[in-house]
């Protein structure tokens, strides 16, 4: 999603985070358990925090999760190391580029628009 050219490395990995997790909402009655994998360990820590945050994405994904707690569904924030050829992370990052050129008013239309490209 296009942030802003102020924007820094960690908003795009939050706002990838928050992305995930309300694709996740969407489609709540599809799953049980759920893992996001990111090479970001703040953007993890602090989607995944109990603790308040200054950033409205990652208070917005401490409360996705916990609605998907409420609703008996696991969802769990899973780092892994980036470019250290994991099978499937360099696909991700080039994804999450590709994500990160849609404009936004397609995405608030069509929400479920970047599950055709995984």
């Amino acid at each position: 999603m296009p942030l802003g050219q102020n924007s820094t490395a960690f908003d795009g990995e939050i706002e990838d985070r928050r992305t995930a997790l309300r694709l996740l909402n969407l489609h709540k009655n599809k799953f049980e358990r759920a893992v996001i994998f990111s090479d970001s360990k703040a953007a993890i820590l602090s989607a995944g925090s109990t603790e308040t945050v200054i950033s409205t994405e990652a208070r917005e994904c401490q409360v996705l999760i916990r609605q998907h707690k409420t609703k008996h569904k696991q969802t769990a924030l899973h780092w892994i190391p980036g470019h250290c050829q994991i099978a499937g992370n360099e696909h991700a990052d080039a994804l999450a580029k590709k994500g990160a050129k849609l404009h936004k008013h397609i995405l608030e239309k069509h929400p479920t628009t970047l599950l055709k490209y995984i």
